[in-house]
């Protein structure tokens, strides 16, 4: 996990840039606001320090060079068969990153206030009587768990928002399917990483994930 907030600097932009690939710098060069540059220069620098901890990078030179490919509903994978699977995910100041030997997925959001609307919409029955026993204040915090679980999964499955929300339920550690047609055992956790922001991961292993922080000077270190 990183904070955007170091690369708000021009230089220390400028300095990481040559660390991503090229088709991460020309999606944020197409991008208008400032924040949304940092984060996606976050998010290629974190995935890019993760595989080098692996002996390999998405980048030309002395490790083994890797590439990008996109599933159906733009998951982005490994090509070739190097048993490492990733996600990505962000939410104001913060780009988040797993790593797994299996399939996995992840999501970092900022707590947000007074969605009982958007639960009743999209979480399963179950979810949202659970919302609506708490608290408004502990609420916000547990809606924006749910969501985080729910997202973690859809995008550990690559699916998208394709997936209905209501078709499955994240209250226990595993994920409890609703409807046919969906299969596999899927665990869930959820981390407080930082104030007001809360984590979630899902995968196929019932494992807790340990929380490293990657600081611009480890960046540095890394890479120059």
């Amino acid at each position: 996990m990183t904070d955007i907030i170091p690369f708000g600097d021009e230089k220390i932009f400028a300095q990481m840039l040559p660390f991503i690939t090229e088709d991460r710098k020309n999606k944020i060069m197409q991008l208008k606001k400032k924040e949304d540059r940092c984060r996606s220069l976050a998010a290629g620098l974190l995935l890019e320090y993760a595989l080098r901890e692996y002996g390999i990078s998405l980048l030309p030179g002395k490790m083994q060079q890797m590439y990008l490919r996109f599933g159906e509903k733009g998951k982005p994978v490994l090509n070739g068969k190097t048993g490492i699977h990733f996600n990505l995910s962000h939410s104001g100041r913060y780009v988040a990153g797993v790593f797994s030997d299996e399939e996995v997925g992840i999501d970092v959001e900022q707590i947000r206030k007074g969605q009982m609307k958007v639960a009743e919409r999209f979480f399963c029955p179950e979810e949202y009587l659970a919302l609506q026993k708490g608290k408004m204040k502990k609420a916000d915090c547990y809606f924006t768990e749910l969501w985080t679980r729910k997202e973690s999964y859809i995008k550990a499955v690559g699916k998208g928002m394709a997936l209905d929300l209501a078709s499955f339920c994240v209250l226990q550690d595993q994920v409890k399917f609703l409807k046919a047609g969906q299969t596999g055992e899927w665990y869930l956790q959820s981390y407080d990483p930082t104030s007001g922001y809360i984590l979630s991961v899902c995968a196929k292993k019932c494992t807790k994930c340990e929380i490293q922080w990657i600081s611009k000077e480890m960046f540095t270190q890394k890479f120059i």
